[in-house]
């Protein structure tokens, strides 16, 4: 197989896996996805990120415990008509919860042009902004792909970032540092989710 054949077999067989086996995943595994990771490409000539490896299990439910009192504050500012709808979608943003591993790709935006500049200029601190969130997204699509390959099974989430500010505190990042993604890291339970 060449090498576009089997990136090709590993794309189209990685899927969002939302429910995990209770079975460690061995640290060479995740070491391995972290070297894959570790090769994206980042904007602005500045690698401003890292990824966190979450292990626990009592910081993993408590994650999910913060992300549900999250969306039960929002829900009651939910617009009555919205709020059914809400809650359908944000039953989504625990599926991390029964994952034994949670790599938490972590950036942080350094203003480079924005200070060369007299006067801040709004595209310039937004164009910036979003570069880091690019590379965030980058180092997250390698995550996926490394884990795939590796018989692992993952998921992309933003959802749980509406506790962005108190899942931050419980997994101790680092000031003026911001969560890009959740992703959950395990053997499926089933094998599609």
């Amino acid at each position: 197989m060449d090498d576009y054949a089997a990136l090709e077999a590993i794309c189209t067989a990685r899927h969002s896996t939302r429910e995990f086996l209770d079975s460690p995943v061995p640290a060479e595994l995740i070491e391995k996805i972290l070297a894959i990771a570790r090769t994206s490409p980042f904007a602005g000539g500045s690698k401003s990120w890292e990824i966190l490896v979450v292990q626990e299990q009592d910081q993993i439910a408590e994650a999910a415990r913060v992300v549900r009192s999250r969306v039960e504050e929002l829900h009651s500012s939910i617009k009555p008509a919205f709020q059914q709808g809400f809650l359908e979608y944000a039953r989504y943003f625990t599926a991390f919860e029964s994952a034994p591993v949670l790599l938490l790709p972590v950036f942080r935006v350094i203003p480079t042009l924005t200070l060369m500049l007299p006067e801040p200029q709004e595209s310039i601190i937004r164009m910036e902004s979003e570069n880091f969130v690019k590379s965030i997204s980058c180092v997250a699509m390698l995550i996926l792909l490394a884990a795939q390959s590796l018989g692992l099974a993952s998921c992309y989430m933003t959802g749980p970032l509406i506790a962005e500010e108190e899942i931050g505190r419980l997994v101790n990042i680092k000031p003026g540092r911001r969560i890009g993604a959740i992703i959950p890291l395990g053997y499926a339970a089933d094998l599609r989710q």
